[in-house]
């Protein structure tokens, strides 16, 4: 039931930020430069599509925990060693991507979903980011020093492929440098089920937009 509440917040509200916007509010800026040629996707690395066939995303094989069915925004895949105390703390491990309806308002809605997941209080700093792989294009926020033992990382990426067909929504929580490379696979590895990333760069780039801070963070609409 938690793990359900939790996701039912994340995604409301945003949603209706997104809604709200329609494709009026500007995304972040896009980065500049060409992405790195490739990125080294860990070998136990697997494929996983969800059960309507909209999207998919490479996971470790060790996140054996795995739910594929949609939740109440649309299609999404869950994948964690322990879902439960993956979506209730920032100590355990594991991503959701969710296809949502589409918004051009990618930096507004990976703020919001970063708020309401408890962010920023369960990390020290973050810096807002835009995104571009070369192919899904939006905002990205990046927090540091997350869960009991600080050295967590938690990464919100909000993303539109060209065709608009959707929103690509990732939460993505790693508990140490160690599993850094996750982060890496997981960006390089989300697409749409038909593939809509394999006609661009593995290896997405990312530069500063406009946020960055430390404990306290800017005023927004929190």
């Amino acid at each position: 039931m938690n793990r359900l509440r939790a996701f039912a917040l994340a995604m409301s509200w945003p949603l209706t930020i997104g809604a709200a916007a329609g494709h009026t509010a500007s995304a972040a800026p896009a980065p500049t430069g060409s992405p790195d040629p490739g990125v080294a996707i860990p070998a136990d690395f697997v494929q996983l599509t969800d059960d309507t066939g909209t999207i998919s995303v490479g996971v470790p094989s060790s996140w054996a925990e795995v739910e594929t069915w949609p939740l109440d925004d649309g299609p999404s895949i869950v994948a964690s060693t322990d879902i439960d105390g993956f979506v209730d703390t920032f100590d355990v491990a594991g991503v959701i991507y969710s296809a949502w309806n589409f918004t051009d308002a990618t930096d507004m809605v990976a703020e919001g979903v970063a708020a309401v997941t408890g962010a920023l209080d369960a990390c020290t700093g973050g810096q807002g980011l835009g995104y571009d792989d070369g192919l899904f294009v939006g905002s990205e926020r990046v927090y540091t020093g997350c869960g009991s033992t600080g050295l967590g990382e938690y990464h919100v990426i909000v993303a539109d492929p060209p065709d608009r067909a959707f929103t690509a929504v990732l939460r993505i929580k790693v508990t140490s440098p160690d599993e850094l490379p996750f982060v890496d696979g997981i960006r390089a590895t989300f697409d749409s089920a038909a593939g809509d990333q394999t006609g661009g760069p593995s290896a997405p780039t990312t530069t500063v937009a406009t946020a960055s801070w430390t404990k306290s963070p800017p005023a927004g609409p929190w």
